[in-house]
């Protein structure tokens, strides 16, 4: 049931094979540079597009404080005769009409204020997420560092000294300088470093994909 749930959601990307080894992500740009990737976060996109939202508002609330105008021109033919008998002049009409914003004042500084307020808070809004997810990038990338040096340590030292230590052991036992028990004990904590080691690998991938997120790292 479970395996058909996930054909449906996934369709024929359900079938694909689980890789066998974790991806090659060795490398991270500095952290200023994935700071100035930020920007570009999906979450950062819709704020400044809530900014700009907020803008177009306080631009028509400044424009209600213009006072409206219109301009009309009309043509008129006039049928008939004078009474000297002479035609009648067809005439032309200009107006203008203008709109005073007169005992509206209060009602445009409440929109304008209210404007104003929406713009101030998506701006302080966006700061916010900004600065979330600089912490969160700052973390991530401090923890990407961390494990890396953790997992050299393993590669340089830890792993050798562990398995040097399972295979000497294994000869003192065959020279009847050691108990089996010793020798399981030998290979048993062996393993379990090397399991650690693949551990460490799995939570840098895992820190590696948050900075891909973040600052816009290749995948």
């Amino acid at each position: 049931m479970a395996a058909a749930t996930s054909r449906n959601w996934l369709g024929k990307d359900a079938n694909r094979p689980i890789a066998d080894k974790l991806p090659d992500w060795g490398q991270v740009p500095p952290l200023a540079d994935l700071e100035t990737s930020l920007d570009t976060h999906p979450m950062l996109t819709a704020a400044d597009a809530r900014i700009a939202a907020s803008e177009a508002g306080v631009e028509l609330a400044e424009e209600r404080y213009k006072p409206g105008w219109a301009l009309d021109l009309g043509y008129g033919y006039r049928e008939g005769m004078n009474l000297d008998g002479s035609s009648r002049s067809d005439f032309v009409s200009l107006s203008i009409t203008m709109d005073l914003p007169t005992f509206r004042k209060n009602r445009q500084d409440r929109k304008l204020a209210v404007a104003l307020g929406q713009r101030r808070a998506a701006n302080e809004s966006r700061e916010e997420i900004r600065r979330r997810l600089a912490a969160r990038l700052e973390s991530e990338y401090s923890r990407w560092v961390e494990l890396g040096r953790r997992i050299d340590l393993y590669e340089r030292q830890i792993l050798a000294l562990s398995g040097n230590h399972a295979q000497a052991a294994l000869v003192a036992y065959q020279s009847d300088a050691a108990d089996f028990a010793d020798v399981m004990r030998a290979y048993i904590d062996d393993l379990n470093t090397r399991l650690e080691h693949t551990r460490l690998q799995v939570e840098r991938a895992e820190a590696y994909a948050t900075l891909a997120n973040l600052g816009g790292l290749p995948r």
